[in-house]
């Protein structure tokens, strides 16, 4: 730990290069704590902000020499570039969460039921309440798929938001 303080007190390429590590990291978390804001805001939102203040301190702190300042803030901004191109290739961090009804859905579950496996999905659950058994699930993007194991019988099921009508439709797939 001596020697990478050493290396980052010097102010050169170097401790850029070491400095860009954690700048790395720390755009991915502003990433997340970014699309969590916009999912729930403003929560997170002093976390995203607090990235940016992380990022740009120890840079402004730390890089004294031109070529080390063009090294820092490269990385940073390259940092940047890659996570938002995979944030808008994963569908732009639009979350759903439905709550469907297994019975009005034709989804067949019963006490044992569990979910075996997902696309899309991120989060699920399979609960009852008021005699009812219903499917929960945290969805990234419009479209999801899930498998479900009762009585030992497998069944993928598709779920689909409908921009027209502002709901969920479920399929069974085949």
């Amino acid at each position: 730990m001596g020697a990478v303080g050493h290396f980052i007190r010097r102010g050169d390429a170097v401790s850029s290069l070491i400095l860009s590590a954690m700048t790395v990291f720390l755009v991915y978390h502003l990433t997340m704590y970014v699309s969590k804001a916009m999912d729930d805001f403003p929560h997170h939102l002093a976390s995203a902000v607090l990235c940016v203040i992380f990022i740009v301190l120890p840079i402004l702190g730390t890089a004294r020499t031109k070529y080390a300042k063009l090294i820092a803030w490269g990385a940073a901004a390259a940092a940047i570039a890659v996570f938002i191109f995979i944030y808008v290739l994963k569908g732009g961090g639009t979350r759903y969460s439905p709550r469907l009804n297994c019975r009005e859905n034709g989804i067949e579950v019963s006490k044992d039921s569990r979910i075996v496996a997902s696309v899309n999905v991120y989060e699920h659950q399979i609960y009852e309440a008021d005699g009812e058994y219903y499917l929960y699930t945290e969805i990234t993007g419009k479209e999801a798929e899930v498998t479900v194991d009762t009585d030992g019988r497998e069944r993928t099921y598709e779920i689909r938001f409908d921009d027209d009508t502002q709901t969920f439709t479920v399929t069974q797939v085949p």
